[in-house]
């Protein structure tokens, strides 16, 4: 077969000789040249060629490099970004090749000083504060629950909070309206009611913490209101009588609060009648401050909530079983999870660099480098320390889906590991000398890490282009950590591979850098002579069975079939995927509150959500404001999405006082139909309402002027959450935002703190698709600039954006849902899956020769390294297989289709599309530029202080693209 270059043609011959012997080998390399020689000589068609697996096909316009006057000069816009890019490409590969220089000359200052300054950077992390606060991270910092937060605490200095407590018979199904179970009950109010808790060295409980009736009682519901909580009077009756009491009461009793409890909210009945579940809620008064990585909370409430959450799992209530619901428990679960879950990084970490030794090392005591796998984990783990703690130093926040950034830095550190690695080992390089191996190696695998580093970081910061904080702050740190760990790799890890030259060529051993070794081709537990050029197993298999196949036309055809198949199919799953979120979800499978979620979603089929609409002040005593307050009482009660009679309405009690005691002031409106009471006696009904009976359970709902006229107001409801979905609740939010509306006049808002976290949700899927189409256009940028090839850098966009799609549908079918934090592994997906791609693409691009002839280069001589750089990741992710935290369990499930898609694409899919689309190669890019296309072909000058031969066979090539040896 003809060969286009002599790059191209002793790269093939390589490619060839898995097994065969090195002087083998010299005969083969001998026998090719001159079998090129008399090619040279003879006119050849130039539109036939046979490709390797013996297809005849048409040839690339690559087949006559050098040979200018066949290329079609390039003119326009195109050849402007054609010189851009081989310029810069010429920038990159001098600068790798002066780097490698300056290492060699000074190798302890470049292995010491980045050092140092990661060591520096790190540092901030002795700053480390851990942010867990949900709104801090997961909502938009300009939504519009912000501004109704900061409205309602410069009037309300006291929100509400609610504690919940649920309990079943034990064993479970059977009747709890017993006399011993209700008493069993009532000892768990009087103990939740009475214990004591230690805040601020002072002794207290719930009544320091509880929102308190006007009497001075908390404000509680409890099925225990049906006998006025008098324990002697639930003893004295029977089982039956107990269940009479409730039916006389009509199912509604009043708390010592003055509230009325409607049965539903206290109680479950089975289809027998029989009371299968009990719950107790405690109104808390949350008064927030600012607390350290924990956002706005209340640490009293945090305190009691603590204590109150030991005394029912610490208690044994004999026939009944208790169950306590609070934030601080979610919050506490959610966090020991996650601390959990960290330590099997150290498993992940510890397979990690196993695996990586392995591929390093060689059957020779002095040929191996497997101790530059432990300096490559070490480098990505400064790296990443050194990304953290710059981002500290800079402000941002740091919190556990941070963390999981250790995995991506420490697969890209040992991606671009192998890839050096791989251009060190190549046998025009290994026989060198140290300085002129380490340049060269530098040169060409230089601008292929480059190539994939410069995209992750633009992927990245366009990625942080969002108003969600968490992923804003992901991005970021993902952009630095990527640079450290791109400065580490080419600085200090290349010092330790030239050191690690040194050492061979000197003839010491791998793990015993100082002790010479007495056979230099055997190693201690195998047997045989040991050449150092010949190939991996790995290399053999993808040259001898999986190119030979895969590059044929049915070869080809059943690729292009399955990536059809499965992008359509990942499509209608993408479509059908949900978006949900659930903050319980941090919750790990393991914790006690998974049992009361269950108990909780099987008897009490609504979770209550506990909302406020507040109004403000204003002239309360004109008729249209009382007009507009009215409309709102009747927008809130008649709202599909409260639960009906949840609310404490003052506005309601008000009108019926008003209609007894001051009936001549009532009048009734048209347009709308309300009853308000008129301008002239409002504020002396007003102030009578309030100082009577019948406003005292009202009286911490309503903010009042000095002259008891009214100030501000708060009418307290319970929303309905029968449906948990995400699409619900923002339906929920934006429609009781919309029933305040009604009353502007008042500045009425509708506020709780969870519509902090629903706002999140409702321009979560915005953010996300718009960070992505960013990362996108960013990588696309970068790769025209740096791969200076238009067709090839499309490929590599359109392969981006599969990807992604494939991610979406796999967690479709994990049965997932679209949320903030699958959302930051999409964005993660481009950083991730573009070096594949793009070393595939920059390795094709720099071969010659027919598109099969170049797509089984850019196998051979980086399919390997792509591989392992994807078996490494792979292998550290392996121990969260067995994670018990959400961020994690979601972390494995994408990265590892991450993975598997970023693999099937970068050394199947791209492949065959390369062969098929067959992009110009950068020779044949120079010559219609005019330029040479040996550029990097030709020896570089020797500085002064250079003592050692430059190889001009060595340099025979286009760089970084020869990556088969590791």
């Amino acid at each position: 077969m003809q060969r286009s270059t002599d790059a191209h043609q002793s790269l093939f011959m390589y490619t060839r000789s898995c097994s065969t012997t090195t002087e083998q080998r010299k005969e083969h390399t001998r026998r090719e040249r001159n079998t090129k020689i008399g090619r040279s000589l003879n006119k050849i068609a130039p539109d036939k060629d046979v490709s390797p697996q013996g297809e005849t096909m048409k040839r690339d316009d690559d087949a006559l490099v050098g040979g200018q006057e066949d290329a079609k000069p390039a003119t326009g816009i195109t050849a402007k970004i054609l010189f851009l890019s081989q310029w810069t490409d010429s920038i990159i590969y001098k600068a790798f090749r002066n780097l490698g220089a300056a290492i060699h000359k000074r190798t302890y200052w470049f292995l010491f000083v980045p050092l140092l300054i990661a060591l520096v950077c790190a540092s901030g992390m002795m700053k480390l504060d851990i942010q867990w606060n949900a709104e801090q991270l997961y909502t938009p910092q300009d939504a519009p629950s912000f501004d109704d937060r900061d409205t309602v605490k410069s009037v309300f200095t006291v929100g509400s909070r609610i504690a919940t407590v649920i309990g079943t018979a034990n064993p479970e199904g059977e009747n709890m309206l017993t006399t011993s179970r209700l008493l069993a009950w009532y000892d768990v109010w009087s103990n939740t009611t009475s214990h004591t808790f230690k805040y601020n060295e002072t002794t207290q409980s719930l009544k320091d913490v509880c929102i308190s009736a006007s009497d001075g009682s908390c404000q509680f519901s409890t099925i225990l209101a049906f006998w006025d909580y008098n324990r002697t009077l639930i003893a004295s009756q029977t089982d039956a009588e107990l269940n009479q009491t409730i039916v006389n009461a009509g199912y509604t009793a009043t708390e010592p609060s003055g509230a009325v409890t409607a049965f539903d909210l206290v109680g479950r009945q089975d289809a027998n009648g029989n009371v299968v579940s009990m719950r107790m809620q405690f109104f808390l008064a949350e008064e927030l401050e600012e607390i350290s990585g924990e956002g706005d909370n209340d640490p009293e409430i945090m305190k009691w909530e603590e204590s109150q959450s030991a005394v029912i799992k610490d208690t044994n209530w004999g026939p009944i079983a208790v169950y306590s619901l609070t934030l601080w428990e979610i919050e506490e679960a959610g966090g020991s999870a996650i601390l959990k879950d960290v330590q099997l990084l150290v498993f992940g970490y510890i397979m990690l660099v196993t695996y990586a030794t392995y591929i390093l090392s060689r059957n020779s005591n002095v040929h191996s480098h497997g101790t530059l796998a432990l300096i490559s984990f070490a480098s990505s783990g400064i790296a990443t320390a050194a990304c953290f703690g710059l981002g500290i130093y800079f402000g941002l926040e740091f919190s556990t889906i941070i963390q999981t950034l250790a995995f991506l830095l420490l697969g890209l550190g040992m991606d671009d590991t192998f890839v050096l690695v791989a251009a060190f080992q190549h046998p025009d390089v290994r026989d060198l000398a140290p300085r002129e191996r380490i340049q060269s190696a530098l040169a060409r695998a230089g601008a292929s890490i480059t190539v994939t580093s410069l995209t992750d970081i633009a992927a990245f910061l366009a990625g942080s282009y969002t108003t969600i904080p968490v992923i804003q702050a992901f991005c970021l740190y993902a952009a630095i950590g990527v640079l450290f760990d791109f400065i580490m790799q080419i600085t200090f890890f290349v010092a330790a591979m030239l050191l690690s030259a040194q050492r061979e060529e000197a003839g010491r051993y791998d793990w015993l850098c100082c002790v010479h070794a007495k056979d230099t081709e055997k190693f201690c537990c195998g047997e045989g002579e040991m050449d150092p050029r010949r190939d991996s197993p790995l290399t053999c298999f993808l040259q001898t069975w999986y190119i030979p196949y895969v590059l044929t036309t049915t070869g080809k055809a059943v690729v292009l079939v399955i990536t059809t198949v499965l992008l359509g199919v990942s499509i209608w799953s993408a479509i059908k995927l949900e978006m949900d979120f659930n903050y319980e979800w941090f919750t790990p499978d393991d914790s006690y509150l998974v049992d009361t979620y269950a108990l909780r979603d099987r008897y009490w089929d609504s979770t209550e959500l506990p909302v406020s609409f507040y109004t403000f002040d204003a002239n309360y005593s004109a008729q249209e404001v009382q007009t507009e307050v009215a409309k709102l009482s009747v927008a809130i009660g008649s709202s599909e999405y409260l639960i009906a009679n949840s609310c404490t309405n003052w506005w309601n009690a008000f009108v019926t006082f008003a209609k007894i005691n001051a009936t001549a002031s009532v009048i009734s409106t048209s347009s709308p139909a309300v009853e308000i009471v008129t301008a002239a006696s409002f504020n002396d009904t007003f102030r009578n309402f309030y100082n009577a009976v019948d406003g005292a359970p009202f009286r911490s709902y309503l903010m009042v002027h000095a002259d008891g006229t009214p100030a501000a107001s708060r009418i307290f409801c319970v929303a309905n959450q029968n449906k948990t979905t995400a699409s619900y609740r923002i339906d929920q939010m934006l429609a009781l935002r919309e029933d305040a509306q009604v009353a502007p006049s008042v500045d009425a808002v509708v506020y709780t703190q969870t519509f902090l976290f629903i706002d999140g949700l409702n321009v979560i899927q915005e953010e996300i698709y718009i960070n992505i189409a960013l990362a996108l256009a960013a990588v696309l940028v970068i790769c025209i600039v740096l791969l200076g090839s238009l067709p090839g850098a499309f490929l590599v966009f359109i392969t981006l954006i599969m990807i992604d799609v494939e991610v979406l549908g796999a967690l479709h079918y994990t049965g997932e849902a679209f949320n903030m934090v699958t959302g930051i592994n999409l964005v993660l997906a481009i950083g991730l899956s573009v070096d594949a791609n793009a070393h595939i693409t920059h390795a094709f691009l720099s071969a010659t020769g027919t598109g099969n002839e170049r797509a089984e280069a850019a196998l051979v001589n980086l399919g390997r390294s792509v591989i392992n750089g994807s078996v490494t990741t792979a292998i550290v992710l392996v121990p969260l297989a067995f994670s018990v935290s959400y961020v994690f369990q979601i972390f494995f499930k994408t990265f590892i289709s991450i993975i598997v898609f970023s693999v099937w694409h970068g050394i199947v899919v791209m492949p065959v599309i390369l062969s098929l689309v067959r992009p110009a190669s950068f020779a044949s890019t120079r010559a219609r530029l005019g330029m040479d296309p040996h550029e990097h072909d030709k020896p570089a000058a020797a500085s002064s202080d250079e003592h050692e031969a430059v190889s001009f066979e060595m340099q025979k090539v286009q760089p970084v693209s020869y990556i088969a040896h590791i």
